[in-house]
């Protein structure tokens, strides 16, 4: 199945006449994306706007890209890791931290004699059993003398303290999915001592969305909800059709069904 990109000759001049013309297609929701702060307040405003993204799970992400783990910022990702949330994932150059909220796995690739002094053990290819304070391990040779570890902790905590040895202070790519608002205490603290701009993949109701929008208005998102997108502030209406429902029949319907929202929202 392939999807057949459709554009509409109309622009969407703003938030107010996004929510028209969904709301003229007889949507509720739509998933929101590309919002950006890096400010503290807006930090904030998109770590609480999470909760009310909350029913549609595994659409919620924030994802920031680079900066560093100051003292303060490993301080929150300690209070964070055994919190709740769907996932969290953050990267360094050399090794990745993965939580979920029953397994906490670290990814790990560096030369063999630093792995074994930071590991405390000689390590051969293959699957090795927890020992007393190491986790379980796969281990497989990257390239010569290279190797890539995958290392299955007991706890979050444990799985920290070794992230924390191997990783340092830079960040690669991070995220985390659908964090539970018992959380965003801590991943308010994280996300600013990072340092970086975050942006956030929502699921929101159209007044909120609209809102939002107006909120960040210098960012630029993308409105998306069954087959048709706004992406603002450039106001282009596209959106898709699926294979083999992609004759000009079946375009002259989605056209179609764009002109009725627009008379439906007052935009025409």
């Amino acid at each position: 199945m392939a999807m057949f990109p459709l554009r509409h000759a109309r622009t969407i001049r703003s938030p107010a006449e996004a929510e028209a013309l969904f709301r003229g297609l007889g949507e509720r929701r739509v998933a929101l994306r590309g919002l950006a702060a890096r400010d503290p307040a807006g930090l904030r405003v998109l770590v609480e706007a999470t909760a009310e993204s909350a029913e549609s799970r595994g659409w919620t992400t924030l994802t920031f890209a680079g900066g560093s783990l100051t003292t303060e910022g490993w301080r929150a990702l300690e209070e964070l890791a055994p919190q709740r949330f769907a996932y969290l994932d953050v990267r360094g150059p050399a090794a990745s931290l993965r939580l979920w909220p029953t397994q906490w796995v670290v990814n790990m690739t560096g030369p063999r004699a630093q792995l074994e002094a930071l590991l405390g053990a000689p390590l051969t290819e293959g699957r090795h059993a927890r020992a007393a304070t190491r986790p379980a391990l796969v281990v497989r040779e990257a390239d010569p003398g290279v190797l890539y570890v995958v290392a299955d902790a007991e706890a979050p905590a444990q799985a920290l303290a070794l992230f924390r040895r191997v990783a340092g202070e830079a960040l690669a790519h991070s995220f985390i999915k659908d964090p539970h608002p018992s959380c965003h205490g801590a991943l308010l603290r994280l996300l600013i001592a990072v340092g970086v701009e975050v942006r956030g993949d929502l699921v929101l109701d159209l007044a909120r969305a609209r809102a939002l929008t107006e909120r960040f208005a210098d960012a630029e998102v993308e409105w998306q909800a069954d087959h048709t997108s706004v992406d603002l502030p450039s106001g282009r209406l596209h959106g898709f059709i699926l294979s083999p429902n992609t004759s000009e029949e079946d375009q002259r319907r989605w056209h179609a069904a764009i002109d009725r929202a627009l008379r439906r929202g007052g935009l025409t």
